[in-house]
């Protein structure tokens, strides 16, 4: 029986105020310390014998081992060579077909949504030079919006917003599901990207989709039957890839819009569905397929409205059904519930015999602009009720959730290299700095592993941080080089990653040997 959300609210505070006691504070810091410490002189004492006894096992070494890439967004799942093969593609065989409608009314052709770099009477072909001159592979892209307060009085400002709007039209063609072409060329990149896993016996992924019930792919539709059809029809099934589904925090939003009454309301248009075809498969055969492929379910931590105020007052924090203020619920309100529906969905698929889902949710990473309250709060709310996490940093400032996660042994999926570009391109533009930015030397993934913690590594963003075809071994290459790590330290990163995904248990079993 689950707990109340009071009482979680109680295990809440209880671990918050823990986690800032002194005297714990400084006993997880020795405990940490000594784990380390602990690693090094296993590395000193015994690296030549465990070398020797990897040489006497054949066939069985770093690129020989299944590694998982646990956490890649769709949008961004492709490298640039991807992403330029299809346009040039496109571009040479449809360049008059129509792609983009924007909100005036206005349609533009494929050819006009790259001029002036591209004519169809030339024969060149763009280039990745071309994406930076768009800001395509720029992780700033689409900073510049109506909201942003500039003058377009300034020639500089003006252009910017022009190259935005050109930007905003190639990314919205390309990147994005809900477009005027169905999401046809997000689907033809894919395609490639799921060919290149499907190539490489050792290496798999698992790919976030944003579930955001503001878009839909075709009218009349719900967003999962939506879904669902878009990969299917597409036949964007791989036994290589697993699917993530990113739940937005974007309760707020939807009630403004009026598409949602209530929590309730935005609970039932997640998980009702799922009950249904869960009862019923055949009311929506595309859809009980297409649940066979999901990892599992992931809460995002980004809540650009989010305040700061109490996050724990109770009287606030009524039931999902008395939820009816515009006011977005805090990230613990949105993971409990989430949780508390996830768990008889679970329960009631498994007395079925059907698959079940984990919860991987987002707690607060280096991108997100969040106080300390979102921090201490989303790590606390994870460990209470997650097996897995997407991004860790930040618990290397709090030493007692730190240690607790290692206890708990919760899995971290961490992307060294994907924040290490934010940093690199931050450092050539003063407007875009970040302070909460990690250096890759900087960043904790390495030493987390180190002292025991349940650690893979992720590209996250292949599209941003990838200069090769196959990012994921990218990731790992640096990592080793960087941290000088051995071959069976790089295996083992490649075994938790195994262990934190969600492909079938037997398969898992014989991966791990």
């Amino acid at each position: 029986e689950l707990p109340s959300f009071n009482e979680f609210l109680d295990d809440l505070n209880f671990i918050i105020d823990t986690s800032i006691d002194k005297t714990g504070v400084m006993l997880s810091m020795r405990r940490l310390e000594y784990l380390k410490e602990k690693f090094e002189s296993y590395i000193l004492l015994n690296e030549h014998q465990e070398t020797l006894k990897t040489k006497l096992n054949p066939h069985r070494d770093f690129y020989n081992c299944r590694k998982i890439d646990n956490n890649i967004g769709l949008s961004m799942c492709m490298t640039k060579k991807h992403l330029l093969n299809v346009i040039n593609l496109k571009l040479r065989e449809e360049p008059d077909r129509i792609v983009y409608d924007d909100k005036r009314g206005n349609r533009f052709t494929l050819e006009q949504l790259f001029q002036p770099y591209f004519d169809s009477n030339n024969s060149r072909r763009l280039n990745v030079d071309d994406l930076f001159e768009f800001g395509l592979i720029d992780r700033n892209f689409g900073s510049v919006d109506d909201s942003s307060g500039l003058n377009i009085d300034n020639d500089t400002d003006y252009e910017a917003i022009i190259k935005n709007e050109i930007l905003s039209r190639i990314e919205h063609t390309f990147l994005r599901i809900e477009n005027s072409i169905g999401g046809e060329y997000l689907s033809t990149i894919l395609k490639q990207v799921l060919s290149d896993y499907e190539k490489s016996k050792y290496q798999f992924g698992e790919i976030g989709i944003n579930f955001n019930l503001l878009d839909t792919y075709r009218e009349g539709q719900g967003k999962w039957e939506s879904l669902a059809d878009w990969i299917i029809d597409n036949r964007l099934v791989s036994y290589n890839v697993k699917w993530i589904i990113r739940i937005p925090r974007n309760y707020s939003i939807l009630k403004e819009q009026g598409q949602v009454s209530s929590f309730q309301d935005f609970l039932n248009q997640i998980f009702k569905p799922l009950f249904e075809v869960s009862i019923n498969p055949l009311k929506n055969p595309k859809l009980h397929y297409f649940l066979t492929k999901i990892s599992g379910f992931d809460l995002l931590s980004v809540d650009k409205r989010h305040r700061d105020e109490s996050l724990f007052d109770i009287p606030k924090l009524q039931s999902p059904r008395k939820w009816t203020s515009d006011e977005n619920p805090p990230y613990s309100y949105y993971l409990y519930y989430i949780f508390k529906n996830f768990s008889k969905l679970n329960n009631f698929r498994k007395s079925r015999s059907m698959c079940t889902f984990n919860l991987r949710p987002h707690v607060a990473s280096l991108s997100d602009r969040s106080g300390l309250g979102i921090i201490t709060e989303s790590l606390s709310s994870c460990f209470l009720l997650s097996k897995n996490i997407i991004n860790g940093e930040k618990l290397a400032n709090y030493p007692v959730l730190q240690y607790l996660y290692y206890l708990k042994q919760i899995g971290i999926t961490m992307s060294p290299l994907c924040w290490n570009k934010t940093l690199q391109l931050s450092n050539d533009d003063d407007n875009h700095i970040e302070s909460n930015t990690f250096a890759y030397e900087k960043n904790p993934a390495i030493e987390f592993f180190q002292i025991g913690m349940r650690v893979s590594l992720s590209t996250n963003k292949p599209l941003f941080s990838s200069l090769t075809r196959e990012p994921l071994i990218e990731e790992y290459s640096v990592a080793g080089s960087m941290h000088k790590l051995s071959g069976v330290d790089l295996c083992e990163l490649c075994r938790n990653s195994v262990l934190i995904s969600e492909f079938n248990g037997d398969l898992k079993r014989h991966w791990i040997g």
